[in-house]
């Protein structure tokens, strides 16, 4: 099983002027006073730091590049996408899901996979 910025890098290489947006790139862009992104108090700066991840790929897009995201994007982190698609109708965005199988889901929660740090 291979993990979401594997794929979405070689979906991007398969395209051409492809662009690889790893959304945990521009948390950790951050360099002074970040929140970890899990905690209530960060709830502001994730809606942040998804709004400049939803510009992003419309950047890319002007452009002449096609842009995959790559990364936990909740439904409810959505709306962020919604204005820029609204301003460019006639781009497309797909919103895709990778899940893994059940024994590839439990080897991650027992053995993470090491973190770069930030």
């Amino acid at each position: 099983m291979q993990g979401e910025s594997t794929v979405a890098r070689r979906v991007a290489s398969g395209i051409d002027r492809g662009v690889h947006l790893h959304t945990d790139d521009f948390g950790r862009a951050i360099v002074s006073g970040s929140i970890p992104p899990y905690l209530p108090a960060a709830d502001d700066q994730n809606h942040t730091v998804m709004d400049v991840i939803a510009a992003a790929p419309y950047g890319c897009a002007r452009g002449g590049f096609a842009a995959i995201v790559d990364g936990v994007i909740g439904p409810w982190m959505l709306l962020h996408f919604r204005p820029w698609r609204d301003m460019y109708p006639e781009t497309p965005v797909h919103y895709i899901v990778l899940r893994p199988d059940g024994d590839t889901t439990l080897a991650r929660a027992h053995d993470p996979a090491p973190q770069a740090a930030p």
